[in-house]
């Protein structure tokens, strides 16, 4: 009776391994530790931002690419699980694409406007912070958001 019983124990166990690693946050685990590379596209909108040009420039500074990258990943994730308000969005997006020795390792898209949100590989939201702005501001030479003329940055 008691070898009977085992498979139904050791089942169990596996069972509510399975369930209490559901709530556990796998999404940083699920990228790989490094990038040599980014690439930064950044694509606008002519009628929301007139005068703010787009952007295609590749970082190949594999320690400033780390850098931006590990910022990128340990950016909280979004909490929301409901629409939110947000304010304007300008219609400006940086697609950053992030390689490791020529191989692909995560596509991110940030919107330095409206909720300011970074989606990783499509649907990992994460919200953005102004040291994070900062630092991709330092990686393009220049502002990520468009300032109207007269109004200064």
């Amino acid at each position: 009776m008691r070898l009977r019983s085992l498979p139904l124990f050791v089942l169990s166990l596996a069972l509510l391994a399975l369930v209490a690693g559901c709530g556990a946050s796998t999404a940083q685990a699920a990228y790989p530790p490094s990038a040599s590379s980014v690439r930064i596209i950044r694509t606008t909108s002519a009628l929301a931002t007139p005068g703010f040009p787009g952007l295609d420039l590749t970082i190949s500074d594999s320690q400033t690419t780390q850098a931006f990258y590990q910022m990128t990943l340990s950016l909280p994730h979004s909490t929301e699980k409901s629409p939110q308000s947000c304010p304007l969005d300008e219609g400006i997006t940086y697609n950053l694409i992030f390689s490791y020795n020529g191989k692909q390792v995560i596509q991110a898209t940030a919107d330095p406007t409206g909720c300011e949100q970074v989606v990783l590989n499509g649907n990992d939201v994460r919200l953005s912070n102004d040291a994070y702005w900062h630092m991709l501001s330092q990686l393009i030479h220049g502002p990520v958001r468009w300032t109207p003329p007269g109004q200064g940055q």
